[in-house]
């Protein structure tokens, strides 16, 4: 039932599309807002996908996403002109600044412009790069070219590879610049040391367009939700709320509309206290049903796999065990990989409709623990006498009578599979983030989540997730080691 709960949808024949976007409009909070409206007023499921604008970008071009929102236009511009992407609006605008510390070795705050500030960082440093070809990294690399700087040559320059709230956390911890946009930076701002350096210069605009991918290149684009959505990001409401967003908690907006103004008073207020606690609550339960399925599913499929192998005898065996072996090793995130690869829409399964689904998830799941099943299985079936199913033979029991006597003398080993196959991927984080999406309140599980929290710089939450999976871990091995121990 908890299975069934967890991977089917409450609407089977509900409306989604996928939202390519840059990690700067997640990391504001601006989507928890933006998004729950959209559904209210049409249905459409939004599914979010936060990278780096490069990759999004990547994504439309695939015809991996339904629309983009994003924020460089010159990286924009090559996909409108290919036609990728069309439908192009205006959305909103912040502003990028340079900050860095209060003691500012550099002395960019009083360099007397943005052209000369740049020069005393790249002299002296460190500074810290986000490094994932998003709008913020395009713009920083045309910030030092437009300074007659060459950007390998900048003191201590650093890439984390990371989006802005990590990058500015990672900025923080080493008392270096970096460039960031003015919503993200509100957004951490009570959690850094850092302070503005650099601001208002015209080069510093950031401003946002939304496309949608276009369907006459990529069929599998779902346009009616695409343009359904990019409509919504210009309307009257929505403008109202992207004009109103953060200026309650921040003291200032953090983005200004540009599409629309108007006076409808809208609420600009992210998930309320009790809306997360039943996102906790989901997360919790999601996570134990995932990662309980594909442990289920990948026993159900070892096990058998194990004992054959284990008592088989062929050319090429030691090769078999070996690669079992290796699979117990298994790197999640190359798992990962390798089935978004083959789920993407652009992918060779992609026509089923699993990528950024629980179903997704599963396969993963199931892919890192089965090996993990097998080997544990065949060693123990290997422990055990090699004359006993001889012996079994003997005295009269049939195939699945020697299986289930097998089976019971080796109890104690199976239970250590379920144990290190649940363990192996209730603790995943790579390839439920590349496959499942990290989508809040779809497939978020306890270790995106307390990514998630991290890379916000909302450390005690990440704390109390990390508490409840350990919690988690313990309570299914201590039923599970209370079982093995009886048998004993």
């Amino acid at each position: 039932m908890l299975a069934g709960a967890c991977l089917h949808p409450s609407h089977p024949a509900a409306r989604e599309m996928v939202l390519a976007t840059t990690t700067s409009a997640q990391d504001s909070g601006i989507l928890d807002s933006l998004i729950p409206l959209f559904r209210r007023g049409t249905g459409v499921e939004v599914k979010v996908i936060a990278v780096g604008t490069g990759a999004a970008l990547d994504l439309a071009r695939r015809g991996d996403a339904d629309a983009v929102l994003v924020h460089a236009p010159s990286s924009e511009a090559p996909l409108v002109a290919s036609g990728d992407i069309i439908g192009g609006r205006l959305v909103m605008h912040n502003d990028f600044l340079i900050v860095g510390p209060a003691a500012d070795p550099a002395r960019a705050a009083g360099a007397g412009g943005l052209d000369s500030a740049l020069r005393r960082i790249a002299a002296t440093g460190p500074f810290v790069s986000r490094g994932d070809g998003s709008g913020t990294e395009v713009r920083e690399l045309e910030l030092w070219r437009g300074a007659g700087i060459r950007p390998g040559s900048v003191a201590g320059r650093e890439q984390t590879g990371q989006g802005m709230g990590a990058t500015l956390l990672v900025a923080d911890a080493h008392g270096a610049y970096t460039l960031t946009d003015r919503g993200t930076w509100l957004a951490f701002r009570p959690r850094l040391r850092l302070v503005p350096l650099v601001e208002h210069d015209a080069r510093l605009r950031n401003i946002y367009h939304a496309y949608v991918v276009n369907p006459a290149r990529h069929p599998t684009v779902r346009r009616d939700e695409a343009d359904a959505f990019v409509s919504f990001l210009v309307s009257p409401a929505a403008q109202a709320l992207i004009g109103r967003f953060g200026g309650q908690r921040f003291g200032e907006p953090l983005f200004v509309p540009d599409a629309v103004t108007d006076t409808m008073g809208v609420s600009a207020a992210g998930p309320s206290p009790s809306d997360e606690g039943r996102e906790a609550r989901a997360i919790v339960w999601r996570t134990l049903a995932i990662s309980g399925l594909a442990t289920l599913a990948a026993m159900l499929a070892g096990v058998p796999l194990g004992y054959a192998l284990a008592r088989s005898r062929f050319r090429g065996r030691t090769l078999v065990m070996a690669l079992v072996n290796t699979g117990m090793g298994l790197p999640p995130v190359v798992v990962g990989l390798i089935v978004w690869l083959l789920l993407a829409r652009s992918g060779v399964l992609g026509g089923w409709g699993l990528i950024y689904t629980k179903q997704a998830m599963v396969l993963a799941q199931l892919i890192i623990a089965t090996p993990v099943v097998v080997g544990v299985t065949a060693a123990a079936i290997q422990s055990l006498p090699p004359e006993l199913p001889d012996l079994l033979t003997t005295l009269g029991a049939g195939r699945l009578r020697r299986v289930w006597l097998i089976s019971r003398e080796v109890r104690l080993g199976l239970l250590a599979a379920v144990m290190a196959a649940f363990g192996a991927v209730v603790s995943e984080v790579g390839a439920s983030m590349i496959v499942g999406g990290n989508l809040r309140g779809d497939t978020r599980v306890l270790t995106t989540a307390i990514v998630t929290a991290t890379g916000r710089g909302e450390i005690p939450a990440a704390l109390g997730l990390g508490l409840v999976l350990l919690g988690l871990t313990f309570a299914v091995n201590a039923v599970l080691t209370v079982a093995q121990q009886r048998q004993a």
